[in-house]
């Protein structure tokens, strides 16, 4: 079964705890393979040189993610287990954390050092922007101007995204919906048009966050419609499958004009 939402780590994070004079500095990092992720652990301990322990942890992938971790030289179980479950039990995929210990003195015991890599790396996350991403569908409904406002009054009350609404003989609205919602709209739909709404589903879109009016709100901008900016992003009208929009709910639109020109070249799917 298709993983069809899931947490990831938008934006690193960095957080410092003290413990008995010890400090443990926290680097939380997206990774989208373990290649990454062993490169930004070796990025940290390049940087925290003189550090007794550089333990870490990641979770790579969505379905069957890739878990591993390492203490560094702490007693075993005490740091990277601890870590690599604050990532599992916060549910975050794609992501790789590294806690720094400066050995402050004193000797913190099994508990002490378990208690403190799962703090340090708990406040990591806190200085990171976690958010959630799903897949899905265009879905293009086409009725007649009567029932046109039942269906508008639909789109509001369940929030969901228009991307553009077309006026001719009758009203064509392109909207985006979450997989998992598909089947529960399409009934809702029908049963505003009496059965008469033609319902087409279209490409498959990865979204991320909560970010659709602030996207919204960026195409107002350069005077264009969702319809006519992901058009233009699909290859050959819908060769390409999934477009990550990069929408981030908390600091607005991001990369919009880079990830226009990789799907125009063919260098993102």
């Amino acid at each position: 079964m298709d993983v069809q939402k899931y947490k990831i780590l938008y934006k690193e994070g960095e957080a410092e705890i003290s413990e008995k004079k010890s400090r443990f500095i926290a680097h939380i990092a997206p990774a989208q393979t373990e290649e990454e992720a062993q490169a930004f652990i070796e990025k940290i301990k390049k940087q925290y040189w003189d550090a007794r322990h550089n333990c870490w942890a990641y979770s790579i992938g969505e379905k069957q993610p890739a878990l591993r971790c390492s203490d560094d030289g702490e007693p075993s179980g005490t740091a990277g287990k601890p870590m690599l479950e604050v990532l599992t039990g916060q549910e975050l995929h794609n992501v790789v954390a590294v806690v720094t210990r400066y050995f402050g003195g004193t000797l913190l015991g099994t508990g002490g050092l378990i208690r403190a890599y799962t703090k340090s790396t708990q406040e990591g996350i806190k200085e990171s922007m976690v958010i959630e991403k799903c897949l899905g569908v265009m879905l293009s409904l086409t009725c007649d101007y009567t029932t046109s406002g039942k269906i508008q009054y639909l789109t509001a009350t369940e929030h969901i995204p228009v991307l553009d609404t077309v006026y001719t003989d009758n009203v064509t609205f392109e909207m985006i919906v979450p997989v998992e919602e598909v089947g529960s709209v399409e009934k809702k739909f029908m049963e505003a048009s009496m059965g008469k709404a033609v319902l087409e589903k279209g490409v498959l879109l990865e979204l991320k966050g909560r970010g659709c009016r602030q996207f919204e709100s960026y195409l107002l901008a350069q005077q264009r419609s969702w319809y006519d900016f992901l058009m233009d992003a699909l290859v050959d009208g819908g060769v390409m499958k999934r477009i990550d929009l990069a929408i981030n709910d908390h600091t607005g639109i991001l990369d919009i004009p880079e990830l226009a020109e990789k799907c125009r070249k063919r260098e993102y799917i």
